[in-house]
C-alpha cells in the first residue's frame, strides 16, 4: 500500500463548494488503495484577510499573537475538509501542526523545523483513517507556543512537478534539490509534454511548477487547459528566456490563484541571479527583479563603466557562486571575467529602485538600417496580435 501526500492551497479551498470538490478526490485517492495525508492552507484569501484586520487593531502586533491569529485559518479549512471528508463515509481527522508533531524553533512568523515526531498521524494511518494537516505551523520546542513557518512555509509538504531534464541547471538546482531536501514530494517526468502536465496537476494536486516561456505557451493553447482543475498551483515560477509581457498577463488572469515567480540567471551562476517575487509583478510585470542573496549585478558600458538608470548596457555579475572557469578554455574565461566581473552576454538596464529590465541577449539584438532593435521588443508587439 503507497502513502500519497497530498497539498492543498488557499485557492482549492476558496469556498464550501471547493472544499467538498477536494473532499472528494481525496476518497477516490483512498478508495484507489492508497494511505493518504492531507495538508491544507487556509482557505481563499484567509491569511491575507486575518493580517488586515491585525494591523487596523495594532500596527505593531505582538509576533506571538500575530502567530496564534495567522493559524486559526489553516483549523477552519482542515476541520471543514475532514467534515466534508466525513459525509462521504470515510474516517478523517484534523490535526494542528503541533498535534502532527512539527517542532520548530521559537522564532515566530519564520519558524524553522528542527524536529518532526509524527507518532499521531502515524497511528491515524494504522487506524485507516485520513490524516489532515494544517500547513505552515508548528509548536517551539522551548517555550510550547503556537509557531508559523512563514508565507509559503507549507513548501515542506508542496507537490512539485519537475518537468524539465535534470541536467537543466535550473529545474536541478534551483528547485528540484531543495524541494527534496525539505521533504516535498516531487514528480518527476521526462518532458513537459502539455496534455500530461495538465493532467498531473489535477490528478496530483501540484502546487508548484516551473517552466520556460514557451512551455507555458504551450500549456496556454492547449484545449486541456480550460477543462483541467489546475486551482491547486500555488507558485507558478518561469524562467531560462525572457517572458513576453502579453503571455504572462494571460498566465495570471488564467491561474488567478497561483503567485508567479520570475527566476533570472545562467547556468555559470548556478543559476539564479535575480528574482522578482508575487508582490512585484503588478507594478514591474517586463522586470526579471533584483539581485539575490549573495549576488551582485552591475550594468555598464564597454568600459566597465556603470550605465545610468534606464540606460542599456551589459549585465555583469559577481558572486561566490559563480564558476571559477570554462574547462580547458583560459581564453574565454579571462574574456567572460575581463574587469574582475562576469560577463552575462545579455543587454538590460535598471530602472530607480534597482530592478533589472532584460533587454535581449548582444548577439541577438538587430542592427536595421544603423538603427538597433532587440529582438524582444519585436516578439513583445507580435504577441500582441489576436492571432
Amino acid at each position: 500500500m503507497s502513502l500519497i501526500v497530498q497539498k492543498f492551497g488557499g485557492s482549492s479551498l476558496a469556498d464550501a463548494e471547493s472544499v467538498k470538490r477536494v473532499a472528494r478526490r481525496i476518497v477516490a485517492t483512498k478508495a484507489e488503495g492508497h494511505q493518504v495525508v492531507v495538508v491544507v492552507s487556509a482557505m481563499g484569501d484567509t491569511t491575507d484577510e486575518l493580517l488586515d484586520l491585525a494591523e487596523q487593531v495594532s500596527p505593531q502586533p505582538p509576533a506571538r499573537e500575530l502567530d496564534m491569529l495567522l493559524t486559526s485559518g489553516e483549523r477552519i479549512s482542515m476541520a471543514l475538509l475532514a467534515m466534508a471528508i466525513s459525509d462521504l463515509g470515510a474516517d478523517a481527522r484534523s490535526y494542528t501542526g503541533s498535534q502532527a508533531g512539527l517542532i520548530t524553533d521559537s522564532a515566530h512568523g519564520a519558524a524553522r523545523i528542527i524536529d518532526v515526531t509524527p507518532g499521531r498521524i502515524a497511528e491515524a494511518l494504522t487506524e485507516g483513517a485520513i490524516p489532515i494537516v494544517a500547513g505552515f505551523q508548528g509548536v517551539a520546542q522551548d517555550t510550547k507556543d503556537i509557531t508559523t513557518l512563514g508565507r509559503g512555509g507549507s513548501d515542506t509538504t508542496a507537490v512539485a512537478l519537475a518537468a524539465l531534464p535534470l541536467y537543466h541547471t535550473a529545474q536541478m538546482h534551483a528547485f528540484t534539490m531543495p524541494q527534496l531536501l525539505v521533504g516535498a514530494p516531487t514528480v518527476l517526468i521526462e518532458a513537459p509534454a502539455p496534455d500530461l502536465v495538465l493532467r498531473l496537476i489535477e490528478e496530483q494536486g501540484i502546487t508548484s511548477f516551473f517552466a520556460p516561456p514557451t512551455v507555458w505557451i504551450g500549456l496556454l493553447r492547449h484545449p486541456d487547459f480550460a477543462s483541467r482543475d489546475l486551482r491547486s498551483l500555488e507558485k507558478v515560477y518561469y524562467g531560462a528566456s525572457i517572458m513576453p509581457v502579453p503571455v504572462l498577463q494571460e498566465l495570471r488572469q488564467r491561474l488567478p490563484g497561483a503567485r508567479p515567480y520570475n527566476a533570472y540567471g545562467q547556468t555559470e551562476i548556478a543559476p539564479v541571479a535575480t528574482i522578482l517575487r508575487p508582490e512585484e509583478h503588478d507594478a514591474r510585470p517586463a522586470s526579471c527583479g533584483r539581485p539575490v542573496l549573495n549576488v551582485e549585478t552591475r550594468v555598464v558600458d564597454a568600459d566597465m563603466n556603470d550605465v545610468p538608470v534606464g540606460t542599456h548596457g551589459e549585465i555583469v555579475h559577481r558572486s561566490p557562486q559563480l564558476l571559477t572557469g570554462y574547462w580547458d578554455k583560459p581564453a574565454e574565461t579571462a574574456e567572460a571575467f575581463a574587469g574582475g566581473w562576469f560577463h552575462s552576454g545579455d543587454v538590460g538596464y535598471f530602472d530607480n529602485e534597482g530592478y533589472l529590465f532584460i533587454v535581449d541577449r548582444i548577439r541577438d539584438v538587430i542592427n536595421t538600417g544603423g538603427v538597433l532593435v532587440a529582438s524582444r521588443e519585436v516578439e513583445e508587439v507580435l504577441f500582441t496580435h489576436p492571432a
